[in-house]
This record gives structure tokens, C-alpha cells and sequence, in this order.
């Protein structure tokens, strides 16, 4: 079994190396006007990510409605230009994983080199779909206290799930979670441990235990998206919820983290249910290694995030480490 799992992770990150189109990433949709109402085909919109300098860009068709895809999650600047008009720049505009955004624009007449500034911060809604569902955002991961640093427990935040005996990443002795850690939950009447989890669009669930092979860690989880109802048709294997991870991405700018997290059984609190404990006596777990770094390999175009993760038990020594890497080329 520790074999099947070694190489699904190995499939997995070399999944994690391929280009962005792979990932779990936003789109953005909407319609180009004028000031009267009528429609401007042949505009040009541009999505670029302010952390990374990379832009995508597509024409609105003859009916003034333009769509951009393969938006890794992040904050954009929208711009617009079409002849005879201003042309009109919006942002920060932030977009979460597997959302699709609608971004409606209305152009004012007047020269193309005038520009008009829009500033906005607010989260665009999922106005161009259905489904429904709610993201669990990065600062959301990275502040809210963790039993065992498991982003899988920020489940309970979703509408509509049910928590049930054994939920929880508490990690163990053998550098894994319990077994109902990952799948002890369901969805709006679902069945529990049939919610299928997705780490940059992977599938990564065990086929004879369905439980998830690989859950990112805190640190190296950028966001994601626990999609509960009405979800697109590529997901109508579940019959729950559909859980999309995202990873976190380099950027222009170096930059990175590192911890320690200490854990001694004798200094946690007895539970009113459990037994008592017969010796003050035990191992203490930790991750004394812990380092994240994302930079970029050629600015503008590919970046690389990769992350260190070794947790050592006093009474084990060390029974877990675990390093992935995510190269990201955007050409």
C-alpha cells in the first residue's frame, strides 16, 4: 500500500510540472458596450496578474461578449481597448480557484491613448454559472488555528456539511492522518468519504479506500473550493461535494517561509470522554524542518514553488518527509 501511494504522488507532481492549462484556474467572462447601450465587437481584453506580470488576452466576438481562460488564482488588472474609445483599465481584481467571473465594461467615446482608471476590490461573483459552493481563502488557511496544520479541517466552514466521528488532520505516529481524517464528512445528505478532492485539477483519490493520496500542506496551500451543488459535468462522479485545492505559485519576487511545530502529549488537555492517561510519559511529534520558497526562473514567463515538509516523532525518528515542487511556464 505505502508503494501505491509513493507513486501516486509521483504522478501527481509530475502532473504539478506542466503547464498552467493543467491546474485548476478561474475564467473571465462578460460583455463589451457603449455608453448607449450597444455592443463593441473587436475589443481587445487583457488579464494580467500583478504578482507575475503574465498576461492573457482575447477580441470580443460580434456580439461584444469575450471570455479568458487558464487564469491561475490570484489578483489581475483588467484592461480593455478597442478604436474610437478610451480605453479602460479595472483593478485589483481577485480571482478565486475554478471560478467563472463576469466582468461587464462600457466604453466611453474618445481617444485610445486616454485611459480610464477603475478602482475596485471586491470579490467578482460567479454571475456566468450555477453552481454552487464557497472557496476558503489563503489567509483564511494560514491564520485560523489548525489541530494537526490540516487545511482539510476549514472543511467545517462549508455550508451544508456534516462532520463525523474521527474528522480531523491529526497527524500520527506513522506521518499520515486517521483514517476518517480526510473523508469523515458529507455534503448535503451525500455519502461520506464520496467527495472527491482535486490538487491542480488531479484526481489524486485512492481507488481502494477512496480517500484522497495526497492533501497539500498548510503553507504550500494557496486556496480552495468546495463546490456543493449544480457543479459542471466533468465532476458527476461525486455524489457529495467536490473539493478543488490550489497550490501556491512563484512570482517576481523571492520570497518564502520556514517554521517549527512542536507537539508533546503530555501538555495537551484530557478530553471530558477519553481515558486517562496512565503515564505522563510519551513522544513528542514535530516538523522541525519546514521550508517554502517561490521564485521566478525567467521573469514573466516561468516560475517555481517548491516546499520541504519532515515530521519527526522522539519515539520513531523520522517517519515522514515529503518535498514537491510546482513549475508553472506561462508562454
Amino acid at each position: 500500500m505505502k508503494k501505491a501511494v509513493f507513486a501516486l504522488h509521483r504522478v501527481a507532481f509530475l502532473g504539478m510540472l506542466a503547464t498552467s492549462a493543467f491546474g485548476q484556474t478561474a475564467q473571465l467572462t462578460g460583455t463589451v458596450s457603449d455608453q448607449s447601450g450597444s455592443v463593441v465587437p473587436g475589443t481587445k481584453v487583457t488579464a494580467t496578474n500583478t504578482d507575475t506580470g503574465v498576461a492573457r488576452s482575447t477580441v470580443s466576438n460580434d456580439r461584444g461578449n469575450y471570455l479568458i481562460t487558464a487564469l491561475l488564482p490570484g489578483t489581475y488588472r483588467i484592461t480593455t481597448g478597442a478604436p474610437g474609445f478610451k480605453q479602460v483599465a479595472q483593478g485589483p481584481i481577485i480571482l478565486e480557484v475554478d471560478q467563472v467571473a463576469r466582468l461587464d465594461f462600457s466604453l466611453q467615446v474618445g481617444e485610445a491613448r486616454e485611459t480610464v482608471e477603475v478602482q475596485s476590490t471586491a470579490v467578482l461573483l460567479d454571475a456566468a454559472t450555477s453552481t454552487i459552493g464557497s472557496v476558503v481563502e489563503n489567509r483564511q488557511i494560514l491564520e485560523l488555528p489548525l489541530n494537526g496544520r490540516d487545511p482539510v479541517d476549514l472543511l467545517a466552514l462549508s455550508a451544508g456539511i456534516r462532520i463525523q466521528a474521527g474528522f480531523g488532520g491529526v497527524m500520527t505516529s506513522g506521518g499520515t492522518t486517521q483514517g476518517n481524517a480526510w473523508s469523515g464528512f458529507s455534503f448535503n445528505g451525500g455519502i461520506a468519504g464520496a467527495n472527491p478532492m482535486l490538487v491542480e485539477g488531479l484526481a489524486l483519490d485512492l481507488a481502494v479506500m477512496n480517500l484522497p493520496s495526497y492533501v497539500p500542506p498548510v503553507d504550500a496551500t494557496q486556496e480552495f473550493r468546495a463546490q456543493t451543488n449544480t457543479f459542471s459535468a466533468e465532476y458527476g462522479r461525486s455524489t457529495g461535494a467536490v473539493i478543488n485545492f490550489s497550490i501556491k505559485s512563484g512570482t517576481n519576487q523571492l520570497h518564502g517561509s520556514a517554521y517549527e511545530y512542536w507537539r508533546k502529549p503530555g501538555s495537551e488537555c484530557q478530553q471530558l470522554l477519553s481515558e486517562p492517561r496512565r503515564s505522563a510519559k510519551g513522544g513528542c511529534q514535530s516538523e522541525p524542518v519546514r521550508r517554502l520558497r517561490g521564485r521566478p526562473y525567467q521573469e514573466g514567463q516561468d516560475f517555481l514553488f517548491r516546499q520541504l515538509r519532515r515530521v519527526y516523532d522522539s519515539q520513531f525518528g523520522d517517519v515522514h518527509s515529503h518535498r514537491s515542487h510546482r513549475f508553472t511556464a506561462c508562454r
